[in-house]
């Protein structure tokens, strides 16, 4: 009988492939996992989570091996992140380095698959509704309820802007939370916040200052 994943609310059973990129990917996770030295059901949920992002296509499809084990790296990290298990981008980072992938600005490209593999996996609702992002995000960073509270203020001044429109919900959220924690004397640092949002801390700044000029 298939393992079931419980993820974002749904059950969805393991759906196991017998193709070649799925088998190395999910080869580069168990690696991984123990390079991480994460526990057994850690590292079963990011097998699932695997098959199932392979299945829809974000992961996997194309590229070098090295692609598929920057694949890997952001699906373990994304699934210790739904779990609530701590592991470091600085952590992570260092090891990717390790394995001596052939890969030009990892962090980058490690922050892409991380932001592409979230949006994957959220629910429907997330579509264009900054709030939720907002609120995600400050979870992810346990920011206070003061701050939580200035973050949404903000948010219904950049949403009457229109400031969110055509831009990535993701960079905007953390910008606006990067904001009012500053407001509210409860600073995290750009490099967290970027981090944490699975952007760039170029971006991160490109943001705050488009939010302060509306401010």
């Amino acid at each position: 009988m298939a393992e079931e994943n419980k993820l974002n609310g749904v059950i969805k059973p393991s759906i196991y492939f017998t193709d070649k990129r799925l088998e190395v990917l999910l080869d580069e996770i168990r690696r991984v996992s123990s390079m991480l030295k994460l526990d057994s059901n850690i590292e079963m949920k990011a097998l699932d989570l695997a098959q199932e992002l392979y299945k829809d296509g974000v992961v996997g499809k194309i590229g070098e091996r090295d692609l598929l084990v920057l694949d890997a790296f952001a699906i373990v990290y994304v699934t210790c992140k739904l779990n609530e298990v701590v592991i470091g981008y600085k952590k992570l980072i260092k090891n990717i380095r390790k394995v001596s992938i052939r890969v030009k600005k990892i962090r980058k490209n490690l922050n892409k698959r991380v932001k592409k593999i979230v949006q994957s996996i959220r629910p429907k609702e997330y579509k264009n509704n900054i709030y939720l992002y907002v609120e995600h995000l400050a979870k992810e960073a346990f920011l206070s309820d003061r701050v939580l509270k200035s973050a949404k203020k903000i948010t219904k001044k950049i949403v009457e802007e229109k400031l969110h429109v055509g831009r990535d919900p993701n960079a905007i959220a953390s910008a606006i939370l990067y904001v009012a924690s500053i407001l509210e004397g409860e600073k995290i640092t750009e490099k967290k916040m970027s981090s944490i949002a699975g952007i760039s801390e170029v971006t991160l700044r490109k943001r705050v200052r488009e939010i302060i000029m509306k401010l």
